[in-house]
């Protein structure tokens, strides 16, 4: 709210004020991962590897790590807008 107050020239009250009167809508985004086709096939192609074919069960997994997911659900940045 400080930011969107200096931007526009404003103190905080008048900017709190049209957020309570439903003038201004505050909205925020995150980063999302966006896969595509061929991405999930590969994701899945990747899974089924890690698949014994003898027992049919999973190999443990234990030595792996899957950063880019541990990025997504962990990443903290999100960016808030004011909208009129």
């Amino acid at each position: 709210m400080r930011r969107t107050a200096v931007a526009a020239a404003l103190t905080r009250y008048p900017v709190s004020a049209m957020l309570k009167e439903g003038r201004l809508h505050r909205r925020s985004t995150r980063i999302k991962p966006a896969l595509t086709t061929e991405n999930k096939h590969m994701r899945v192609e990747h899974v089924l590897s890690y698949i014994d074919d003898a027992t049919h069960n999973f190999e443990p997994m234990e030595n792996v790590i899957h950063i880019d997911e541990k990025w997504f659900n962990q990443d903290k940045n999100t960016r808030t807008y004011m909208l009129l």
